[in-house]
């Protein structure tokens, strides 16, 4: 049954009741904020109610919106989340995807005109055999009423420290050529497993073999058992999400990694998770 949208609102308002009414009212209000770019949270977050926490909520959300914007290579639209004297640097600063990233710490000055953010990246980095985290602290500002992170000129020779992007090398042509590289699983209800299916041929004049798929959350688990494929031979590679802690928006880079040329291919898992308020909501005894 489609608990979303105005025609369960109307549904609930025509029984009665100013319970019911405040359900629907808090229907809308989580349905609009699952329309945010924002990716899906893990259950828990801050719920304070004073000015100070307050403004670490929203620069919380900020943080989380501009680094999903950049995950997905939403350039134009990340841009509008930095300080427009540091905007340019933001492009001059971008390499590779990250596989995932997490907002660590947040700390607002007293002023509460800038903060402290840490985040940890998800990364391939050519040294590392297997993804790894890198800690990126940057300053947040509050310029013309919202916050902004003010990017830094880079030191020499490590762009990778600043955004966690790995190397500037032109990607290599794929090995194994995907029909897509973003699928969307649809709507699921917490608990409920959902499966990314991404069809591919091996496009190369000899054996290609997919070494690694790194997804970057334990929550996804590769179901392909083949992983070599002859010259011209098709195949697909499916990935099952499980969505038991996540809320709203998944949004997840899965890199595929495939030799004899070592070649990375990015692929984007996407999906909607039902919040637990409408999911599961309470079942209480009419009173009488």
């Amino acid at each position: 049954m489609n608990r979303f949208g105005p025609c369960f609102i109307s549904r609930q308002a025509a029984s009665g009741g100013r319970s019911r009414l405040a359900v629907a009212a808090l229907v809308l209000a989580l349905w609009q904020a699952a329309a945010s770019p924002a990716p899906a949270y893990q259950i828990g977050g801050l719920q304070g109610a004073t000015a100070a926490e307050q403004l670490a909520d929203l620069l919380q959300r900020r943080v989380q919106e501009f680094y999903t914007l950049v995950q997905n290579r939403q350039i134009p639209r990340a841009e509008e989340y930095v300080t427009k004297a540091s905007r340019h640097r933001l492009r001059e600063q971008i390499g590779n995807p990250f596989l995932g990233f997490k907002v660590v710490a947040v700390e607002v000055r007293p002023d509460g005109k800038s903060a402290t953010v840490a985040a940890e990246l998800t990364v391939l980095a050519p040294f590392a055999t297997a993804p790894v985290p890198m800690r990126r602290t940057s300053t947040w500002v509050m310029e013309e009423g919202e916050w902004r992170i003010d990017i830094p000129e880079p030191p020499a020779n490590t762009l990778e420290s600043q955004l966690g992007k790995g190397g500037s090398e032109p990607a290599k042509p794929e090995q194994l050529k995907f029909e897509g590289h973003t699928y969307g699983m649809g709507v699921l209800k917490p608990g409920e497993r959902g499966l990314a299916r991404f069809p591919f041929q091996n496009v190369t004049n000899h054996v290609v073999r997919i070494a690694e798929v790194a997804t970057g959350c334990e929550c996804l688990v590769v179901k392909t058992k083949q992983m070599e494929y002859q010259p011209g031979e098709k195949g697909h590679l499916e990935i099952e999400f499980d969505s038991t802690n996540f809320e709203f928006l998944y949004d997840q880079t899965v890199v595929v990694r495939t030799v004899p040329d070592d070649v990375k291919s990015y692929l984007r898992v996407l999906a909607q998770v039902v919040p637990r308020a409408i999911a599961f909501p309470e079942n209480k005894p009419a009173q009488n």
